[in-house]
């Protein structure tokens, strides 16, 4: 850039620091020791995976994407933002204090910095004036939109869009290779920061570059081979994480399904909703749901139609780019609408262009909020404002341009004013009674951890900050999607107190080796100081019990017998038509569990403990050598309490084949296939008539379902 230039955007720049800093007050005056109300949740995660990546940066990104929750599942940084692209410049802050929440809150504070610049070089390079630029810019930083997000860090970090955008519009128009480098890095960075992201930016990346093509079809030569290595680059930069999310996707089958998709697509009247958090329109405009408070400003809104109006009428040389980003908004707008739009209350009888990108797109279909495509909107409408700002005080005088250009930088940085901002002390005091606890684990010898209780977003992500305190993996955690071993282990097996040994017999096969429990961040911390007891009351399980005050570290004993699980091939899968079964309760519904759908499922429709049974009868007597109850998510509460099974011969006398706690053969398989879990159970050999299955524990509410019943003949 030439020293006018670079001097603009030094003082655009120190602008923006300091609407910054107005806009984020108080957090900036306490940024080591203060986060936002309520961190817990999305804040809590992106301070840990800041850590963690510069942890991980020390070490040559070692074993990086095996993140220290959700034992012992592999890759769990994959299931949320892993944030790469913004810890490239947070990493040194990191080195430097050790203070995961000041560098959260730095970030936070340097995100509207970033979107301001940004936006200001993109609009300034097509409209060639720093004033309605820098309007563009603070519409941008100041979007009502950002309010609603300011707990999303990955969301706020929208920045480096307009500035690929812009080294893109500089190399199509010059050819220049500083240009097309400048594409590329913000290009990755932008993928590296937000996973969404890096779709979103795509889609206005391919519509310039289609256009600059046309525009110079000409002269493709000038350009094309630029894209072309530029793409490869790209493709360099992301192909390694993309590789660890496509690894998750194969094991955990993680995916949104278009009914999922659907419940946070944008709507119409969604862009007129704003957050309760809104200073001037918080009570005036309605009150959006979660991720569906899109208002972009009624500032900018005016100033781009002002653009369309005035420039289009007049036929001038900003006609082109106009058009451009109009299509650009418009194009945004609809793919927002996700797989089935929605207008006014009314579901349009046909897919959405969403639908189809998902169909052809790798990956599209792991992203669930499709209306955070309002990022991109706002972006091309802060354009097209600084558009119409330019042309609305093209013939003015100088002083009045000034006057005119100060009012609209009033009007679109009041409209997304949030006012103070609420700030807490962090960490809060319960979290600093517990830190003995975790100061002593950190010296122990390393072993994974489970935390109880589980808990709802507040808890986990309290658990999963503490990881960086011991250094240890839990089977805790929080991210974008879930661990079903964790969602299991927060039911039934850590409430029963009266069958905690099964439980701990689970955790010791699993490998676990710490308990950690705290009773007070139970809903009823007295049902947890009961669980912290009867933990620590087993002798056959536990090791040893160290107290810290409130509370509890129980070292579990090492190992734990592995039972046997795997069916030999040479095997037979007998047919359901291959034996009659009876059932004990709901025998109108027995077909569910024999009909090859895993959606379905028998249950008793009563608690465990009311004679319950299945019963095969073979027509004539059979070598049973393997049964399979499939379970499934939704259900796993519904897992017998002890189980035996039993086999009768043509004389009606019943041996015992199988009598013992199931839950070590659950938990195995909740890691070992996560995708469609079960109890596996291997039998001696035997020749019966007659298999009987049933459950031997007692239970206070939850039925015994099973959703696939299959056996295997030896």
């Amino acid at each position: 850039m030439p020293r006018a230039s670079r001097r603009a955007v030094a003082l655009a720049a120190t602008a923006y620091i300091l609407v910054a800093l107005v806009f984020w007050w108080p957090l900036p005056a306490h940024l080591a020791t203060t986060t936002l109300e309520y961190p817990f949740g999305d804040p809590l995660l992106n301070a840990w995976t800041l850590a963690w990546d510069a942890d991980r940066a020390l070490h040559g990104f070692r074993d990086y994407w095996d993140g220290l929750f959700f034992y012992p599942y592999a890759d769990t940084v994959a299931y949320s933002e892993h944030l790469l692209g913004i810890a490239v410049f947070t990493a040194p802050l990191q080195w430097l204090t050790g203070n995961p929440i000041l560098v959260l809150n730095v970030a936070t504070i340097a995100s509207t910095v970033l979107v301001g610049v940004g936006t200001f070089l993109l609009t300034r390079a097509l409209t060639g004036r720093a004033d309605a630029a820098f309007v563009a810019g603070l519409a941008m930083a100041c979007s009502p939109y950002r309010l609603a997000h300011a707990y999303h860090l990955q969301v706020l970090v929208s920045g480096w869009m307009p500035v690929a955008l812009y080294g893109l519009h500089r190399y199509l128009a010059t050819a220049s290779r500083r240009a097309l480098a400048l594409f590329v890095v913000a290009f990755a960075l932008q993928g590296l920061s937000n996973g969404y992201f890096l779709y979103f930016t795509a889609v206005p990346v391919a519509v310039v570059a289609l256009e600059g093509l046309w525009q110079s079809r000409r002269d493709l030569r000038r350009v094309v081979p630029g894209l072309v290595v530029a793409a490869l680059a790209l493709l360099a930069a992301i192909l390694p994480v993309a590789v660890a999310y496509m690894r998750v996707r194969r094991d955990q089958g993680f995916t949104r399904t278009l009914t999922d998709i659907a419940l946070y697509a944008a709507t119409p009247e969604a862009y007129g909703h704003v957050s309760t958090r809104a200073w001037l329109w918080g009570q005036v405009l309605p009150v959006g749901r979660e991720e569906l408070q899109l208002f972009p400003g009624l500032g900018v809104v005016l100033l781009a139609v002002a653009a369309v109006a005035l420039v289009w009428r007049r036929a001038a040389p900003d006609r082109r780019h106009i058009a451009l980003y109009l299509g650009i908004v418009v194009l945004m707008v609809v793919l927002s609408f996700g797989p089935r739009p929605v207008l006014w209350g009314w579901t349009v009888p046909f897919s959405g262009p969403y639908t189809w990108l998902v169909a052809v797109v790798p990956g599209l279909d792991g992203l669930r909020v499709p209306a955070r495509m309002a990022t991109t909107v706002h972006l091309g409408l802060a354009v097209l404002a600084g558009f119409g700002l330019a042309a609305l005080t093209s013939t003015a005088g100088p002083q009045r341009r000034r006057l005119e250009t100060t009012a609209a930088a009033v009007l679109v940085a009041v409209e997304g004013y949030g006012g103070r901002q609420p700030v807490q002390a962090f960490p809060a005091a319960d979290m600093t009674a517990a830190t003995p606890a975790y100061v002593w684990l950190q010296t122990q010898e390393a072993g994974p951890v489970l935390e109880l209780p589980v808990g709802d977003a507040a808890t986990a992500t309290r658990h999963l900050y503490r990881t960086l305190e011991h250094g240890h993996r839990i089977v805790n955690g929080y991210s974008g999607y879930g661990s079903i071993l964790q969602d299991f282990v927060g039911g039934p097996p850590f409430t029963e107190t009266a069958r905690i040994d099964g439980a701990l017999e689970m955790l010791r096969v699993l490998g676990v080796r710490w308990v950690v429990m705290q009773p007070a961040l139970y809903e009823h911390p007295a049902a947890g100081a009961a669980v912290a007891e009867a933990i620590a009351a087993s002798r056959t399980h536990v090791a040893e019990v160290r107290r810290f005050g409130a509370t509890v570290v129980a070292r579990l004993r090492p190992g734990g017998a592995e039972p046997a699980l795997d069916r030999d091939p040479a095997w037979r899968a007998l047919p359901s038509t291959a034996f009659e079964v009876t059932v004990s309760h709901q025998a109108r519904d027995l077909g569910r569990m024999l009909d090859g759908d895993p959606g379905t499922r028998w249950a008793t429709a009563t608690r465990q403990g009311s004679g319950e049974h299945v019963t095969f009868t073979f027509a004539r007597p059979t070598d049973v050598a393997h049964v399979r109850l499939d379970l499934a998510a939704r259900s796993l509460g519904d897992y017998p309490r002890g189980l035996v099974i039993e086999g009768a011969g043509d004389d009606g006398t019943w041996q015992m084949l199988f009598d013992g706690d199931i839950l070590p053969r659950l938990g195995l398989s909740l890691v070992r296939d996560p995708r469609s879990p079960g109890i596996d159970v291997p039998l001696p050999p035997h020749r019966s008539r007659h298999l009987r299955l049933r459950p031997t524990g007692e239970t206070r509410s939850w039925f015994w379902s099973i959703h696939e019943l299959r056996v295997w003949q030896r």
